[in-house]
């Protein structure tokens, strides 16, 4: 296909989850005493909520005007997790009017993860009382009221509902790195209730992370090659059997409807053809981007078609070819995919994904297909991930004293000066600003002005030598 080119050229709960995550990552975090978060907390008896198959306890947390408070929560272990046999853990933190839920434990309990979900609104599920639908209670140790409620934000800190949710998220997390079952090595956050590992296997979710890392550090050094792209699948696709190897039978895209049915979408390369038409993906890609054939970017997104056309793999074909986007890309000067995943944003359009994927497809053994609307679509992700980039960026504001302090560090460097060159050094601070802090630092006798109009100089004082005399004393424009 790439000879065709050449041919036809909530927001609370949110808050919260970024204060959890800033906790257990490390580093300054606010009004909380991060050692104590980190302890094992004191945990107390919850035999009337008891439920088969999971632990129900409270555990200690932040004291709220001046009194003890303790968390609910249900945690549990997989079949089998033993001292040596440790297993990973999943912290679960509900959403907006949620609390701690036993089916979520059990649900992750039975994917091979230790869990804990605990309450952070200072309640008893509803669900330890057997009709979670009737709501959740509020206990004797709670501290603030929850469930996205900010009355109390003009109170002390330390007696606001956020200061309490992350406290008991983070000590939630200690508790069950504490188990001797869990590896506390391997403990993660999930919040919202939707899965961010989306059902994967463990060992495939740190290759793809593995892959990611490779391509961000070492695109440079990375062709676009087989022996890359099947590096990239032994990756993501883990321990698995055929990790990094071609297809050995023919694997054809199969949809499969809601009634039952089923249709082949779209017939893949013969696996006997694969070796062959790969090298062929890679030749078409390397003497494209050599002789110009179009845009690079477009010949980028023309691979990606290619290659989930051959679809070389028995599976993981989606994975790789991300991936395989994301490395197009660097080769092609573009780094976006560095600060935005592309996969996210593929994942969130999914629908038209499939849809310019037929549309482009069909006819494509005979040379004789549309690339157009895969292509564009490709392009389109391409678009939104600056757009999103951008709107990040616009969020991000300069400290205050920022520039001032770039200013002043140049004039120090430079010792004699025009005001061009400090714009030439600070290439983000505007011209007024250069001469409003000139005129500052004058009247503070620490520069002084050499002559007359837009080209006069200037000279740090702390720098004039010895015996020197003063040329001039106007300010400069």
């Amino acid at each position: 296909m790439i000879q065709r080119i050449r041919i036809g050229t909530r927001r609370g709960v949110c808050l919260v989850a970024g204060m959890v995550a800033l906790a257990l990552r490390g580093g300054p975090v606010g009004p909380w005493d991060r050692d104590i978060l980190y302890k094992t907390p004191r945990c107390f008896e919850a035999a009337e909520f008891a439920t088969n198959g999971v632990t129900t306890v409270f555990y200690e947390s932040e004291p709220y005007q001046g009194r003890a408070t303790r968390v609910f929560a249900y945690y549990g272990l997989p079949a089998g997790a033993s001292s040596a046999k440790k297993v990973p853990g999943i912290v679960l933190i509900h959403g907006g009017g949620g609390s701690a839920f036993v089916h979520w434990v059990k649900l992750w309990n039975s994917r091979g993860y230790a869990a804990i979900s605990m309450d952070t609104c200072g309640a008893v599920s509803g669900n330890a009382y057997g009709h979670e639908q009737k709501g959740h209670r509020r206990h004797a140790w709670s501290g603030p009221p929850g469930w996205g409620g900010f009355d109390n934000y003009d109170d002390p800190v330390a007696d606001q509902w956020t200061y309490h949710a992350v406290a008991a998220a983070v000590r939630g997390h200690s508790l069950l790195r504490s188990l001797p079952e869990v590896d506390a090595s391997r403990v993660a956050t999930l919040m919202f209730g939707k899965p961010a590992l989306r059902d994967r296997d463990e060992e495939e979710v740190r290759g793809y992370r593995d892959a990611l890392r490779l391509i961000h550090e070492s695109s440079a050094r990375l062709a676009i090659s087989e022996e890359t792209i099947k590096r990239l699948h032994h990756l993501c696709r883990g321990q698995i059997w055929d990790a990094g190897a071609y297809k050995e039978k023919d694997v054809d895209i199969i949809q499969t409807y809601a009634e039952g049915r089923s249709r082949v979408r779209f017939k893949t390369v013969p696996a006997s053809q694969t070796p062959a038409a790969m090298a062929e993906l890679v030749e078409l890609w390397q003497r494209g981007m050599a002789e110009t054939w179009a845009p690079p970017i477009v010949l980028a997104a023309a691979l990606n078609l290619d290659f989930l056309c051959v679809h070389p793999f028995r599976d993981g074909n989606g994975r790789v070819s991300h991936l395989l986007l994301l490395l197009a890309t660097y080769h092609c000067g573009i780094e976006i995919g560095r600060y935005i995943s592309l996969e996210r944003l593929i994942e969130e359009n999914k629908e038209r994904y499939y849809e310019v994927l037929e549309q482009s497809s069909q006819r494509w053994h005979e040379g004789k297909h549309d690339p157009w609307p895969a292509m564009n679509f490709f392009l389109f992700i391409l678009a939104q991930a600056a757009r999103e980039f951008e709107q990040r960026l616009g969020q991000i504001k300069t400290p205050k004293g920022a520039k001032t302090a770039l200013i002043e560090h140049a004039i120090d460097a430079l010792g004699e000066f025009g005001i061009a060159d400090l714009e030439r050094r600070c290439p983000a601070v505007s011209r007024d600003m250069i001469r409003h802090l000139l005129r500052t630092l004058k009247a503070a006798g620490r520069v002084e002005c050499l002559g007359r109009g837009p080209g006069a100089k200037w000279r740090n004082k702390g720098n004039t030598p010895k015996g020197g005399k003063n040329k001039g004393n106007n300010q400069g424009n």
